[in-house]
């Protein structure tokens, strides 16, 4: 299944995915010209619902699951996203597998929640102070951002092992950490975790 839609007006929008177990890919692109986004899925069962709401923004991605069973059909979502406007993105999933590519997005939030995930997210500099948060069972998270921007992690549940610029902190319960330059910035990653077992790295790639 491929779905696109015009930014038209859009200055913001938010994309908004409700699946069970999935492997989703998400990039931003400077080359969609009027496209707001362009979604390519793989899936078995019944055919996922796409809808834009003008009025808000709101881009929702549904994959359709009339009983609990079917929960693991196939969903492989792959969509890039107009890197002009700013982008909020929301995801509820069971076991996932996802990465994504940020870098050249203006990213006004983050909001992760499923059973079990592996997660990857490249990051470009903040606009503001930009909430990430990431709930779940087992999660497994990667968070790059560029050097010299600034970042508060907090990891809350049962195991957690946070490794930030370096620094390795284990324990049980929660870890927090923050860069040397956090307090004060204007502009910033605050990132909340929670799950039954945390595995968190956030770095830094080149400046950009």
């Amino acid at each position: 299944m491929d779905t696109s839609d015009a930014v038209g007006s859009l200055n913001q929008a938010t994309l908004d995915v409700d699946a069970g177990a999935a492997t989703m890919t998400v990039e931003g692109s400077n080359s969609l010209g009027p496209d707001l986004y362009r979604a390519h899925i793989e899936y078995s069962g019944r055919k996922p619902a796409v809808s834009l709401d003008r009025s808000t923004g709101n881009l929702r991605i549904f994959k359709n699951n009339d009983f609990a069973f079917f929960a693991s059909r196939r969903f492989v979502l792959d969509v890039q996203l107009n890197s002009a406007i700013l982008w909020n993105i929301s995801a509820n999933t069971g076991a996932s597998n996802d990465t994504l590519k940020l870098s050249a997005v203006k990213v006004g939030s983050i909001t992760l929640n499923a059973g079990a995930s592996r997660t990857d997210i490249t990051l470009g500099r903040p606009m503001g102070v930009v909430p990430i948060s990431v709930d779940g069972g087992a999660i497994t998270l990667r968070l790059h951002r560029p050097s010299g921007s600034e970042a508060f992690v907090h990891v809350s549940g049962g195991a957690v092992t946070l490794n930030a610029d370096g620094r390795q902190l284990h324990g049980v319960g929660e870890e927090s950490w923050q860069s040397a330059g956090y307090d004060g910035a204007a502009d910033a990653y605050h990132v909340e975790i929670s799950g039954g077992a945390s595995t968190v790295t956030v770095d830094t790639t080149a400046a950009s």
